[in-house]
């Protein structure tokens, strides 16, 4: 893709944009490459230069956005500053503008990234944002930085990243666990917070209190084995499987998944299926009925169980990277529940997975997803007020009594954040799910799946997964859809 400027590049084209500091040095008319940033789409401008270093921009940009008929106020101006010549001081520093970066790229805010030169600093946070965002080993993203930075004019004479020290930073820069590990972890946490949940499911939570669940427990309100997991776990298998098949998205091939699960039994762990949710039933009832995959779900206030959330993992983990993130999560849920709160639902989720899949704390990650949609979603005005309940700040300050754990779709939301926030192992987290009672089988296994990507497999008790039913067919799927996300996660 054409560079907008001879001395800019696109890391990502559309959507991360690099080049030099973005004003002339002489002249508070536009510089040569402003109004070609702004019409190349960049709405977020991300300094690496040390305050006072350079000359401010800001009134050059806001008055050749107002040239241009573009809102100033869809600009924004972020100062993560790296001493010229160097690196940033420590890990912590990199991830701070990393997540500045991916915010905007969920957002849909494209992003302006530069230092004064545009090489050095600049190209230290590009091979890391390839190493971050597409998984890029550190001589890989090296060498696809370099490929991308041969459209910049200055790459004549330079190279970028500068120094030695500066490459030696992408090389050593290791983000994340590998994505192989977190697939499994999540897939293994929700299977097994699902299958603790099973014996106490509609149990209330006064019953949980004087016999709380300590470890997997056998038969009780479904009389299954200990290790049995229900159509929570079937169905994130199931769209797995969907997307396998498909190699690809695919709203019909999941749906056909479902539709088999239902009716075949595929996907259960005993060859039978239990606990099934009337709005599920009903979706995909009218799927093989010969109704459109995407218009199966209920739109109904009174279609907002916490079905659609239950499954959505598997989107989280695929796509995590993707801006369209937010769309595929909300129409995956409409798949079986399509009003607009479960929609939400799904796609909160999602962008909180999003961010635990690189390694943020889980407050941070529930920050990231409310900023993320509180610009990016449309939302009603009765929807609004139940988001605006979702910000950290005001979700984490709930006391114990004030979590609620019904089949409400916003129930479960808020109750999975919220024990994975109050606690600090996997164990912790999921017995206390199970714990608050009535729906405890999809409670657990919505908070289980981030539990596992917040401790690691590692992390997940051994007794529990010993017992765990049809373990090893779910770790071979999970393998198998890791590599499924690995493809996802490569740049275009």
């Amino acid at each position: 893709m054409t560079s907008p400027f001879p001395n800019s590049y696109w890391l990502e084209p559309r959507r991360i944009l690099c080049g030099e500091y973005p004003r002339d040095f002489d002249d508070l008319e536009d510089h040569q490459g402003m109004t070609a940033i702004l019409q190349a789409g960049a709405r977020v401008f991300v300094d690496l230069t040390e305050k006072g270093e350079l000359k401010p921009y800001s009134t050059i940009a806001l008055t050749t956005a107002a040239a241009l008929d573009i809102d100033p106020d869809e600009l924004e101006f972020l100062r993560h500053p790296i001493r010229d010549v160097s690196v940033p001081k420590s890990n912590a520093e990199m991830h701070g503008i990393l997540r500045a970066i991916r915010l905007a790229r969920h957002r849909n805010k494209p992003v302006y990234l530069h230092c004064w030169g545009g090489r050095g600093r600049t190209g230290t946070v590009a091979g890391c944002v390839l190493r971050d965002l597409f998984l890029l080993q550190g001589d890989d993203a090296l060498a696809s930085l370099n490929e991308r930075w041969q459209a910049c004019a200055k790459s004549e004479w330079s190279d970028s990243p500068e120094t030695d020290e500066q490459r030696g930073f992408v090389r050593s820069f290791d983000p994340v666990e590998p994505l192989s590990k977190q697939v499994r972890a999540a897939v293994l946490g929700a299977a097994v917070g699902d299958a603790l949940g099973v014996p106490v499911e509609f149990q209330e939570r006064e019953i949980r209190k004087k016999d709380p669940v300590t470890t997997m427990r056998g038969y009780g309100t479904h009389n299954q084995p200990a290790g049995t997991w229900s159509d929570d776990t079937a169905m994130i298998v199931a769209t797995m499987a969907g997307f396998l098949k498909a190699d690809d998205y695919s709203t019909d091939a999941v749906m056909k998944e479902f539709s088999l699960w239902l009716g075949e039994a595929k996907h259960t762990p005993h060859g039978k299926v239990f606990d099934v949710g009337h709005a599920t039933l009903e979706a995909i009832t009218r799927f093989l009925r010969g109704t459109s995959a995407k218009r199966c779900g209920g739109t109904s206030e009174w279609s907002n169980g916490n079905g659609s959330l239950m499954r959505i993992l598997p989107v989280a983990l695929a796509f995590a990277n993707e801006p369209e993130l937010i769309d595929k999560a909300s129409e995956m849920s409409a798949l079986t529940h399509a009003h607009e709160r479960s929609r939400m639902a799904c796609a909160f989720y999602c962008l909180v997975v999003s961010e635990l899949l690189h390694a943020s704390a889980i407050e941070a990650a529930i920050a990231f997803a409310w900023e993320t949609m509180d610009t990016r979603w449309e939302f009603s005005l009765e929807e609004r007020a139940l988001f605006d309940a979702w910000h950290p700040d005001r979700l984490l300050a709930r006391d114990f009594t004030e979590i609620r754990s019904s089949g409400y779709v916003v129930d479960t939301l808020e109750s999975a954040l919220w024990v994975n926030a109050h606690h600090d192992s996997f164990a912790d987290a999921v017995l206390q799910a199970v714990n608050l009672g009535d729906d405890t089988d999809t409670t657990a296994c919505v908070a289980g799946g981030l539990a596992g990507l917040i401790h690691g497999e590692s992390g997940i008790p051994e007794e529990w997964l010993d017992v765990l039913v049809s373990k090893r067919e779910i770790v071979s799927l999970a393998n198998q859809f890791s590599d499924f996300c690995q493809l996802q996660f490569r740049p275009d």
